[in-house]
């Protein structure tokens, strides 16, 4: 199963940071129960977005500046998806302010990790404001399963941010290896090259709900590391939190496989068949996934 590895505070991580980005690049979460950053827990802990922002983007202008000026008046920012939803002016510019320290502090924590092993390719970061439960083991996957491009010597980093005034609960389940390795006889044949279309697959054949997980507590103010398409994982509880989502492309002075790369080594190695060609997906379409297969184990049965 998944390794989890425990760092107390920024200092000891990056103090250490060779080895905690080593635990990363081989699956395992490694849990920060102090990552250092700061922000007003107690106003944000005020804050509930509306469903439809449940993973509001940083791409949204949720950062940009509150207000503008316009025609020689101060107005609000039009492009800032915030000024849309919050009425008062005060608590508006407020919680603009908090989100733009929190992606700057991001900015430099990703440096301290990356370090000169590696250069920013990609950055999502996304503000999650709404509470969430029980929501299905899983691996990430984009798109309802179309053909992602990963590029060679690329990977994915995923911070998780536990920005509330209570612990965040997560699990986590077996890496990509471990699943492919224990269910490689119970798995649809053949294998789709691509392996965000494969994920798509897992998803929904409800394999995964066969694993025991491991439990992790991010405590407030902590944050957990773990790439999301090859460490089975799920959110049992947990409120506002703050996640980045950067790809970094290793420099001459490293490398490694893109996850891409990682799961045709894998696949190799057990001697499993895979086409080439575009799969097929219509039949697994109306199967539900975990998220759905979640939501009925909550709702009461008739």
């Amino acid at each position: 199963m998944t390794g989890i590895v425990v760092a107390s505070d920024p200092k000891s991580f990056v103090g250490d940071i060779e080895k905690y980005r080593g635990h990363y690049l081989n699956n395992d979460a490694i849990l920060l129960e102090d990552a250092g950053f700061s922000y007003d827990a107690d106003f944000l802990s005020i804050i509930r977005s509306p469903e439809e922002m449940k993973k509001a983007e940083l791409k949204t202008g949720l950062t940009r500046s509150a207000f503008v000026f316009n025609n020689g008046k101060l107005t609000r920012n039009e492009h800032n998806i915030l000024s849309r939803v919050i009425k008062n002016d005060i608590a508006y510019a407020k919680l603009v302010s908090e989100f733009r320290e929190i992606e700057l502090q991001f900015e430099q924590f990703s440096s301290m990790v990356f370090a000169s092993a590696f250069k920013l390719a990609i950055k999502l970061m996304t503000f999650r404001f709404c509470p969430t439960l029980d929501e299905g083991m899983h691996f990430d996957t984009f798109g309802a399963g179309h053909e992602a491009r990963m590029p060679p010597n690329s990977r994915m980093f995923k911070f998780f941010l536990n920005v509330d005034t209570k612990p965040r609960v997560w699990q986590v389940g077996p890496t990509i290896e471990e699943f492919l390795a224990t269910m490689k006889d119970r798995l649809p044949k053949p294998l789709p090259e691509n392996v965000n279309s494969w994920l798509y697959i897992v998803d929904k054949t409800g394999l995964l709900d066969e694993f025991e997980p491991k439990r992790v507590e991010i405590p407030p103010g902590g944050m957990t590391l773990a790439n999301g398409i090859n460490v089975a994982h799920q959110v049992v509880a947990g409120d506002r939190m703050v996640c980045a989502e950067l790809g970094a492309v290793a420099t001459q002075k490293a490398s490694l496989l893109s996850e891409q790369e990682e799961y045709a080594k894998l696949v190799a190695a057990l001697d499993l068949p895979v086409t080439a060609t575009t799969p097929d997906l219509s039949e697994y379409v109306p199967m539900d996934g975990a998220m759905q297969r979640a939501i009925k184990r909550r709702s009461p049965q008739p």
